[in-house]
């Protein structure tokens, strides 16, 4: 005879094997999600960095307490930017790269802000004509193929949508 009360409170083979499986289903279809998440707001810190920089630039331009425009230049396609004084002979002031191998920053064309006013102006530290369009700054996140637009308009107003900052690129 058994007198040993029988115990019904343990898992089976097959429940702790089902419970595992669940486990690993639910961790494959997050842990792309959330490297997603971290690449996106990768781009998004890319984006506020050049974005600072610009306003920076334009701000200082636009107080002329050094009495000269300001530019950003753009090294070609890469996360290199470079920031100048328009002093005779012009001054690089500050340089400065976004990750290379995940964030490329492009421009349509250099940002030229007049002294004084901060208008952006055409192609040079000595030109009193304002631009005749919006500049926009792209900045690309290479991993995920996604962009996020950075905007200056030619009255010098820098425009950059943080909260639908995010798309497919073009």
């Amino acid at each position: 005879m058994n007198f040993l009360p029988k115990s019904d409170n343990a898992f089976t083979l097959v429940e702790l094997l089902m419970a595992v499986g669940i486990i690993a289903i639910m961790t494959g279809i997050a842990i792309p999600n959330y490297l997603n998440k971290i690449r996106e707001q990768e781009l998004k810190n890319g984006a506020q960095q050049v974005l600072t920089d610009i306003r920076r630039t334009s701000v200082k331009a636009q107080t002329s307490i050094e009495g000269t425009g300001w530019f950003v230049k753009v090294i070609g396609s890469s996360g290199d930017y470079e920031i100048y004084k328009c002093a005779s002979p012009t001054e690089l002031v500050y340089s400065d790269t976004l990750d290379p191998n995940t964030l490329q920053f492009t421009s349509n064309k250099d940002l030229y802000f007049q002294k004084n006013t901060g208008i952006l102006v055409s192609g040079s530290c000595n030109s009193t004509t304002a631009l005749g369009s919006t500049v926009s700054v792209t900045i690309k996140h290479t991993k995920i193929n996604k962009c996020t637009k950075i905007n200056v308009s030619k009255s010098g107003t820098i425009s950059y949508d943080e909260t639908n900052a995010i798309g497919t690129c073009p």
